[in-house]
Protein backbone atom coordinates (compact mmCIF):
# COMPACT_ATOMS: atom_id res chain seq x y z
CA UNK A 1 0.00 0.00 0.00
CA UNK A 2 2.90 1.72 0.94
CA UNK A 3 4.47 0.95 -2.36
CA UNK A 4 1.52 2.58 -4.52
CA UNK A 5 1.82 5.74 -2.65
CA UNK A 6 4.74 6.54 -3.23
CA UNK A 7 4.89 5.29 -6.67
CA UNK A 8 1.59 8.16 -7.27
CA UNK A 9 3.30 10.61 -5.20
CA UNK A 10 5.57 11.69 -8.34
CA UNK A 11 3.10 11.48 -10.96
CA UNK A 12 0.75 14.08 -9.01
CA UNK A 13 3.88 16.55 -8.20
CA UNK A 14 4.77 16.58 -12.04
CA UNK A 15 3.75 20.37 -13.16
CA UNK A 16 4.19 22.28 -16.44
CA UNK A 17 7.18 24.15 -15.58
CA UNK A 18 6.01 28.43 -15.56
CA UNK A 19 6.82 30.11 -18.42
CA UNK A 20 10.40 32.09 -18.69
CA UNK A 21 9.94 35.91 -18.59
CA UNK A 22 11.59 36.48 -21.97
CA UNK A 23 8.68 33.95 -22.88
CA UNK A 24 5.77 36.27 -20.78
CA UNK A 25 7.13 39.47 -22.51
CA UNK A 26 6.91 38.28 -25.76
CA UNK A 27 3.50 37.54 -25.48
CA UNK A 28 2.53 41.09 -24.06
CA UNK A 29 4.08 42.65 -26.58
CA UNK A 30 2.18 40.62 -29.28
CA UNK A 31 -0.73 41.50 -27.84
CA UNK A 32 0.57 45.19 -27.80
CA UNK A 33 1.47 44.84 -31.70
CA UNK A 34 -2.26 43.17 -32.55
CA UNK A 35 -4.16 46.21 -30.12
CA UNK A 36 -2.29 48.59 -32.28
CA UNK A 37 -2.67 47.28 -35.54
CA UNK A 38 -6.38 46.88 -34.91
CA UNK A 39 -6.50 50.68 -34.03
CA UNK A 40 -4.26 51.71 -36.75
CA UNK A 41 -6.50 50.08 -39.24
CA UNK A 42 -9.79 50.78 -37.68
CA UNK A 43 -9.23 54.55 -37.38
CA UNK A 44 -8.58 55.33 -40.79
CA UNK A 45 -12.30 54.04 -41.47
CA UNK A 46 -13.76 55.71 -38.46
CA UNK A 47 -11.81 59.14 -39.20
CA UNK A 48 -12.83 59.55 -43.08
CA UNK A 49 -16.35 58.37 -41.49
CA UNK A 50 -16.47 61.21 -39.28
CA UNK A 51 -15.29 64.15 -41.92
CA UNK A 52 -17.83 62.88 -44.26
CA UNK A 53 -20.67 63.09 -41.79
CA UNK A 54 -18.94 66.55 -40.75
CA UNK A 55 -19.09 67.21 -43.90
CA UNK A 56 -22.80 66.73 -44.64
CA UNK A 57 -23.63 69.41 -41.79
CA UNK A 58 -21.72 71.51 -43.48
CA UNK A 59 -24.03 70.75 -46.71
CA UNK A 60 -27.26 70.57 -44.43
CA UNK A 61 -26.36 73.89 -43.10
CA UNK A 62 -25.81 75.23 -46.80
CA UNK A 63 -28.97 74.06 -48.00
CA UNK A 64 -30.74 76.09 -44.88
CA UNK A 65 -29.02 79.02 -46.21
CA UNK A 66 -29.90 78.60 -49.29
CA UNK A 67 -32.84 78.57 -48.95
CA UNK A 68 -33.05 81.71 -47.08
CA UNK A 69 -31.43 83.54 -49.69
CA UNK A 70 -28.39 84.16 -47.93
CA UNK A 71 -25.69 83.21 -50.59
CA UNK A 72 -22.73 84.21 -49.29
CA UNK A 73 -23.34 82.04 -46.08
CA UNK A 74 -24.37 79.18 -48.47
CA UNK A 75 -21.42 79.42 -50.12
CA UNK A 76 -19.28 79.42 -47.24
CA UNK A 77 -21.20 75.79 -45.84
CA UNK A 78 -20.74 74.45 -49.11
CA UNK A 79 -16.87 75.19 -49.61
CA UNK A 80 -16.23 73.48 -46.23
CA UNK A 81 -18.15 70.84 -47.29
CA UNK A 82 -16.33 69.94 -50.03
CA UNK A 83 -12.98 70.72 -48.45
CA UNK A 84 -13.79 68.04 -45.76
CA UNK A 85 -15.60 65.50 -48.14
CA UNK A 86 -14.34 66.45 -51.82
CA UNK A 87 -16.36 64.04 -53.61
CA UNK A 88 -19.23 64.23 -51.18
CA UNK A 89 -22.92 63.92 -52.72
CA UNK A 90 -24.57 66.52 -50.64
CA UNK A 91 -21.83 69.07 -51.17
CA UNK A 92 -21.33 68.83 -54.29
CA UNK A 93 -24.79 68.61 -55.89
CA UNK A 94 -25.78 72.02 -53.28
CA UNK A 95 -22.67 73.83 -54.55
CA UNK A 96 -23.64 73.15 -58.42
CA UNK A 97 -27.15 74.43 -57.63
CA UNK A 98 -25.95 77.69 -55.68
CA UNK A 99 -23.72 78.17 -58.72
CA UNK A 100 -26.29 77.82 -61.29
CA UNK A 101 -28.13 79.73 -59.47
CA UNK A 102 -26.02 82.56 -59.30
CA UNK A 103 -24.43 81.91 -63.06
CA UNK A 104 -20.87 81.18 -61.68
CA UNK A 105 -18.88 79.85 -63.92
CA UNK A 106 -17.93 76.59 -61.82
CA UNK A 107 -21.48 75.17 -61.79
CA UNK A 108 -20.31 73.62 -65.01
CA UNK A 109 -17.76 71.73 -63.21
CA UNK A 110 -19.49 70.81 -59.89
CA UNK A 111 -22.42 69.14 -62.04
CA UNK A 112 -20.14 66.95 -64.02
CA UNK A 113 -18.69 65.59 -60.88
CA UNK A 114 -22.44 65.02 -59.35
CA UNK A 115 -23.13 63.23 -62.57
CA UNK A 116 -20.51 60.68 -61.89
CA UNK A 117 -22.11 59.88 -58.21
CA UNK A 118 -23.98 56.73 -58.24
CA UNK A 119 -26.35 59.13 -56.03
CA UNK A 120 -27.09 61.53 -59.00
CA UNK A 121 -30.80 61.71 -59.46
CA UNK A 122 -32.92 62.36 -61.95
CA UNK A 123 -33.09 65.89 -61.30
CA UNK A 124 -29.52 66.55 -61.08
CA UNK A 125 -29.15 65.28 -64.63
CA UNK A 126 -32.01 67.68 -65.71
CA UNK A 127 -30.95 70.38 -64.24
CA UNK A 128 -27.11 69.51 -65.42
CA UNK A 129 -28.62 69.18 -69.19
CA UNK A 130 -30.62 72.29 -68.79
CA UNK A 131 -27.12 74.51 -68.05
CA UNK A 132 -25.55 72.98 -70.59
CA UNK A 133 -28.00 73.89 -73.24
CA UNK A 134 -28.22 77.11 -71.83
CA UNK A 135 -24.39 77.66 -72.52
CA UNK A 136 -24.45 75.94 -75.85
CA UNK A 137 -22.54 73.06 -74.55
CA UNK A 138 -24.79 70.76 -77.00
CA UNK A 139 -22.18 67.95 -77.62
CA UNK A 140 -21.78 67.33 -73.76
CA UNK A 141 -26.00 67.97 -73.16
CA UNK A 142 -26.51 65.25 -75.81
CA UNK A 143 -25.51 62.30 -73.83
CA UNK A 144 -27.27 63.48 -70.64
CA UNK A 145 -30.78 63.87 -72.76
CA UNK A 146 -30.01 60.60 -74.13
CA UNK A 147 -29.96 59.01 -71.34
CA UNK A 148 -32.99 60.62 -69.91
CA UNK A 149 -34.77 59.87 -72.52
CA UNK A 150 -34.40 56.22 -72.21
CA UNK A 151 -35.99 56.05 -69.01
CA UNK A 152 -40.02 56.85 -68.95
CA UNK A 153 -38.94 60.86 -69.47
CA UNK A 154 -41.20 63.48 -67.58
CA UNK A 155 -42.14 66.42 -68.66
CA UNK A 156 -39.10 68.37 -67.65
CA UNK A 157 -37.00 66.15 -69.81
CA UNK A 158 -39.28 66.42 -72.55
CA UNK A 159 -39.20 69.73 -72.56
CA UNK A 160 -35.26 69.79 -72.27
CA UNK A 161 -34.99 67.72 -75.21
CA UNK A 162 -37.38 70.09 -77.40
CA UNK A 163 -34.83 72.78 -76.17
CA UNK A 164 -31.68 71.23 -76.94
CA UNK A 165 -33.39 70.11 -80.40
CA UNK A 166 -34.24 73.68 -81.16
CA UNK A 167 -30.89 74.66 -80.77
CA UNK A 168 -29.83 72.46 -82.52
CA UNK A 169 -31.83 73.67 -85.57
CA UNK A 170 -34.37 70.78 -85.74
CA UNK A 171 -37.65 72.91 -85.57
CA UNK A 172 -39.87 69.86 -86.33
CA UNK A 173 -38.25 67.83 -83.36
CA UNK A 174 -38.11 70.44 -81.04
CA UNK A 175 -42.30 71.13 -81.46
CA UNK A 176 -42.86 66.94 -81.45
CA UNK A 177 -40.88 66.86 -77.77
CA UNK A 178 -43.18 70.17 -76.87
CA UNK A 179 -46.23 68.35 -77.51
CA UNK A 180 -45.47 64.98 -75.94
CA UNK A 181 -44.91 67.08 -72.67
CA UNK A 182 -48.13 69.20 -72.94
CA UNK A 183 -49.73 65.95 -73.78
CA UNK A 184 -48.48 64.60 -70.55
CA UNK A 185 -48.66 67.99 -68.30
CA UNK A 186 -51.95 69.47 -70.11
CA UNK A 187 -51.61 72.15 -67.10
CA UNK A 188 -47.91 72.87 -66.94
CA UNK A 189 -47.31 76.71 -68.01
CA UNK A 190 -43.83 75.90 -68.68
CA UNK A 191 -44.47 73.11 -71.47
CA UNK A 192 -47.34 74.97 -72.84
CA UNK A 193 -45.44 78.62 -73.06
CA UNK A 194 -42.29 76.34 -74.33
CA UNK A 195 -44.75 74.87 -77.31
CA UNK A 196 -46.73 78.43 -78.22
CA UNK A 197 -42.73 80.34 -78.10
CA UNK A 198 -41.84 77.53 -80.66
CA UNK A 199 -45.09 77.51 -82.53
CA UNK A 200 -44.80 81.37 -82.89
CA UNK A 201 -41.49 81.12 -84.60
CA UNK A 202 -43.12 79.27 -87.75
CA UNK A 203 -44.29 80.24 -91.40
CA UNK A 204 -47.21 78.30 -91.16
CA UNK A 205 -50.07 80.35 -90.08
CA UNK A 206 -51.86 77.88 -88.20
CA UNK A 207 -49.21 76.77 -86.06
CA UNK A 208 -48.92 80.95 -85.65
CA UNK A 209 -52.39 80.93 -84.74
CA UNK A 210 -52.36 77.63 -82.12
CA UNK A 211 -49.49 79.68 -80.46
CA UNK A 212 -52.22 82.85 -80.25
CA UNK A 213 -54.46 80.21 -78.47
CA UNK A 214 -52.04 79.28 -76.26
CA UNK A 215 -51.02 82.63 -75.29
CA UNK A 216 -54.30 83.80 -74.39
CA UNK A 217 -54.87 80.88 -72.24
CA UNK A 218 -51.55 81.70 -70.21
CA UNK A 219 -52.12 85.38 -70.41
CA UNK A 220 -55.78 84.76 -68.22
CA UNK A 221 -53.88 82.94 -65.37
CA UNK A 222 -52.10 84.17 -62.71
CA UNK A 223 -48.97 82.29 -63.26
CA UNK A 224 -45.43 83.14 -64.01
CA UNK A 225 -46.47 82.99 -67.68
CA UNK A 226 -48.69 86.37 -67.49
CA UNK A 227 -46.75 88.77 -68.50
CA UNK A 228 -44.53 86.56 -71.25
CA UNK A 229 -47.63 85.51 -72.68
CA UNK A 230 -48.95 88.73 -72.93
CA UNK A 231 -45.78 90.39 -74.24
CA UNK A 232 -45.70 87.58 -77.18
CA UNK A 233 -48.48 88.29 -78.24
CA UNK A 234 -48.08 91.75 -78.43
CA UNK A 235 -45.05 90.96 -80.68
CA UNK A 236 -47.48 89.02 -82.71
CA UNK A 237 -47.79 90.00 -86.17
CA UNK A 238 -51.24 88.60 -87.03
CA UNK A 239 -53.51 90.41 -84.78
CA UNK A 240 -57.05 91.91 -85.58
CA UNK A 241 -57.43 95.31 -83.82
CA UNK A 242 -59.98 94.07 -81.13
CA UNK A 243 -56.84 91.61 -80.53
CA UNK A 244 -54.85 94.60 -79.95
CA UNK A 245 -57.36 96.69 -77.89
CA UNK A 246 -57.48 93.61 -75.91
CA UNK A 247 -53.81 92.89 -75.29
CA UNK A 248 -53.27 96.63 -74.77
CA UNK A 249 -55.82 96.10 -72.26
CA UNK A 250 -54.15 93.14 -70.51
CA UNK A 251 -50.66 95.26 -70.81
CA UNK A 252 -52.35 98.12 -68.81
CA UNK A 253 -53.01 95.55 -65.89
CA UNK A 254 -49.89 94.58 -64.99
CA UNK A 255 -47.42 95.37 -62.59
CA UNK A 256 -45.23 96.50 -61.65
CA UNK A 257 -44.70 98.59 -65.37
CA UNK A 258 -41.85 98.52 -66.84
CA UNK A 259 -40.42 99.85 -70.04
CA UNK A 260 -40.61 96.38 -71.98
CA UNK A 261 -44.55 96.55 -71.78
CA UNK A 262 -44.63 100.69 -72.08
CA UNK A 263 -42.83 99.83 -75.70
CA UNK A 264 -45.50 97.65 -76.68
CA UNK A 265 -48.21 99.06 -75.80
CA UNK A 266 -46.81 102.20 -77.96
CA UNK A 267 -46.32 100.08 -80.34
CA UNK A 268 -49.89 98.88 -80.59
CA UNK A 269 -51.05 102.11 -80.46
CA UNK A 270 -49.31 103.44 -83.41
CA UNK A 271 -50.63 100.00 -85.30
CA UNK A 272 -54.51 101.25 -84.32
CA UNK A 273 -53.91 104.88 -84.81
CA UNK A 274 -50.79 105.64 -87.15
CA UNK A 275 -51.74 109.03 -87.45
CA UNK A 276 -50.93 109.71 -83.64
CA UNK A 277 -47.56 108.10 -83.48
CA UNK A 278 -45.43 111.19 -82.76
CA UNK A 279 -47.70 112.13 -79.60
CA UNK A 280 -47.08 108.62 -79.03
CA UNK A 281 -43.30 109.59 -79.54
CA UNK A 282 -44.00 112.22 -77.13
CA UNK A 283 -45.43 110.55 -74.35
CA UNK A 284 -43.69 107.84 -73.97
CA UNK A 285 -40.31 109.67 -74.09
CA UNK A 286 -41.80 111.88 -71.14
CA UNK A 287 -42.97 108.68 -69.50
CA UNK A 288 -39.54 106.88 -69.55
CA UNK A 289 -36.67 109.60 -70.48
CA UNK A 290 -35.65 110.10 -66.54
CA UNK A 291 -35.56 106.36 -65.82
CA UNK A 292 -32.60 104.18 -65.20
CA UNK A 293 -29.60 104.50 -67.38
CA UNK A 294 -31.04 100.78 -69.30
CA UNK A 295 -34.33 102.45 -69.90
CA UNK A 296 -32.45 105.24 -71.70
CA UNK A 297 -30.92 102.72 -73.92
CA UNK A 298 -33.74 100.54 -74.52
CA UNK A 299 -36.06 103.50 -75.21
CA UNK A 300 -33.11 104.99 -77.45
CA UNK A 301 -33.11 101.33 -79.17
CA UNK A 302 -37.02 101.98 -80.01
CA UNK A 303 -36.89 105.03 -81.08
CA UNK A 304 -34.38 104.41 -83.91
CA UNK A 305 -35.91 101.18 -84.61
CA UNK A 306 -39.25 103.55 -85.76
CA UNK A 307 -36.55 105.98 -87.75
CA UNK A 308 -36.76 108.54 -85.09
CA UNK A 309 -33.09 109.72 -85.06
CA UNK A 310 -33.51 113.43 -84.07
CA UNK A 311 -35.66 112.26 -80.75
CA UNK A 312 -32.75 110.31 -79.91
CA UNK A 313 -29.98 112.91 -79.95
CA UNK A 314 -32.36 115.05 -77.93
CA UNK A 315 -33.15 112.31 -75.38
CA UNK A 316 -29.69 112.37 -73.62
CA UNK A 317 -26.30 114.71 -74.17
CA UNK A 318 -23.26 113.84 -76.12
CA UNK A 319 -21.54 113.99 -72.52
CA UNK A 320 -24.27 111.53 -70.98
CA UNK A 321 -23.47 109.22 -73.72
CA UNK A 322 -19.65 109.32 -73.83
CA UNK A 323 -20.40 107.72 -70.20
CA UNK A 324 -22.04 105.03 -71.07
CA UNK A 325 -20.62 102.80 -73.92
CA UNK A 326 -24.24 101.12 -75.16
CA UNK A 327 -25.88 104.64 -75.10
CA UNK A 328 -23.05 105.96 -77.49
CA UNK A 329 -23.95 103.27 -79.61
CA UNK A 330 -27.38 104.10 -79.65
CA UNK A 331 -26.31 108.02 -80.26
CA UNK A 332 -23.89 106.86 -83.09
CA UNK A 333 -26.75 105.04 -84.80
CA UNK A 334 -29.28 107.97 -84.58
CA UNK A 335 -26.51 110.03 -86.55
CA UNK A 336 -25.89 107.15 -88.67
CA UNK A 337 -29.74 107.02 -89.71
CA UNK A 338 -29.27 110.52 -90.28
CA UNK A 339 -26.18 110.09 -92.49
CA UNK A 340 -24.26 113.04 -90.10
CA UNK A 341 -20.83 111.05 -91.10
CA UNK A 342 -18.83 113.71 -90.17
CA UNK A 343 -20.65 113.78 -86.51
CA UNK A 344 -19.53 110.45 -85.73
CA UNK A 345 -16.18 110.60 -87.00
CA UNK A 346 -15.79 113.64 -84.12
CA UNK A 347 -17.17 111.13 -81.82
CA UNK A 348 -14.79 108.44 -82.83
Amino acid sequence: MSEKASSASPLRQERRPPPSSRTRRAIVWSLILVALLIVAFGAKPVYHWLKARRAEQFATAGDTFARAGKWDDAAQKYRAALQLDPLGYRGLEGGARLATLLGHPEAIDLWEQVYKLPQCTTADRQEYGELLVKLDRLNVAQRIIERLLKSDPDTRTLDLASRYSHKMGDSAKAIEFARLAVKRSPKDDTARFQLADLLAQMTDLAQRAEARKLLWELAGTDGIYKRPAIEALARAPELSGDERNRVLEALDTLSPPNITDALLASDLRIQLHPEDADRIYDETIARWSRGEIADSIQLARWLNVHQQPERVLALFSVERALKNNKLFLTRLDALGILQRWNEIDELL
